[in-house]
């Protein structure tokens, strides 16, 4: 284990996001608790044993998933030829499975509609809650990133309202635009706090006033969404939902790669699967309206 903690120190160096290390290493340790049992060191390793690995994966793990073991291993074998020295990749050669094609989750508009309708109708969803749900729909930020906004992120330009987001995935601050009625629902929300006289910094604290963590927050958005979906539920469909909505409005992906907080545009396309022809026909095929 200690190559992978000295792994994990490299990539804390590099100021990656907590998560990220988290996912790695999880990554890691199953990839040595795997070969421990069967009496292998990760520094003896061949290309066989890591395909037998990836053959190993893919019995509970579809190909996204045991792609991104194999985009970890590599980085990790990558480092540790530099770090210790190690002459022999075993990652060479080591190909990527052909990933099924599939929509991401999303909300489309009678969804969207009907969720509203049926959560005015829950006393038990609070109005932070639907603040909350109008800002990840309207804006598409990411949940730890809502967790993070704090009073004075709120600022307004010419007439539009805006949030400066300080605590991002890699650390690069962006401000995001947001339409009218998400910046209604805030100012609302807001104006309400300084009516109960609340002084805690948090836009959307907890029940003491402390920070949300992404956990409780990720627990009130699904209590929300499982109102209308019976698939994958959580703050990444929110995102979808906002990409998907921005693109049938006709939005330049440079501006949702923007809003999104992407460095790689091919990631923003492939995250708002692009296939504009076939993505409108699911769309209206949703809704008899389009």
């Amino acid at each position: 284990m200690e190559e992978i903690e000295q792994f994990i120190i490299r990539l804390k160096e590099k100021r990656l996001s907590v998560r990220t290390i988290e996912d790695y290493y999880a990554v890691l340790k199953k990839l040595f608790v795997y070969h421990q049992a069967i009496g292998k060191d990760l520094m003896d390793l061949h290309r066989n044993d890591l395909r037998e690995y990836i053959v190993f994966l893919t019995q509970t793990n579809n190909s996204i998933s045991t792609n991104h073991h194999i985009v970890v291993i590599r980085s990790f074998y990558s480092w540790l030829m530099d770090w210790s020295g190690l002459k022999n990749n075993p990652c060479i050669n080591l190909d990527y499975l052909k990933e099924e094609e599939r929509l991401p989750v999303f909300l489309v508009r009678h969804e969207l509609q009907r969720l509203y309708e049926l959560i005015d109708e829950d006393n038990f969803i609070t109005t932070q809650d639907v603040t909350m749900l109008d800002v990840m729909v309207g804006t598409g930020i990411r949940t730890t990133e809502l967790c993070n906004l704090k009073a004075g992120d709120y600022f307004e330009h010419d007439g539009f309202g805006f949030f400066r987001l300080r605590v991002t995935k890699g650390d690069n601050e962006r401000e995001v635009v947001m339409p009218e009625y998400t910046r209604d629902s805030v100012l609302r929300f807001i104006n309400a706090m300084k009516l109960r006289a609340y002084t805690e910094e948090w836009i959307f604290p907890n029940s003491k006033g402390k920070q949300l963590t992404r956990q409780a927050a990720y627990q009130r958005i699904s209590r929300m969404l499982v109102k209308v979906l019976s698939r994958k539920k959580g703050g990444h469909t929110l995102r979808h939902t906002f990409a998907t909505l921005a693109i049938m409005r006709d939005v330049p992906l440079k501006a949702i790669q923007k809003q999104l907080g992407h460095q790689d545009p091919n990631t923003t396309t492939k995250y708002t699967h692009l296939d504009i022809t076939k993505m409108k026909a699911i769309y209206e095929a949703a809704h008899p309206k389009g």
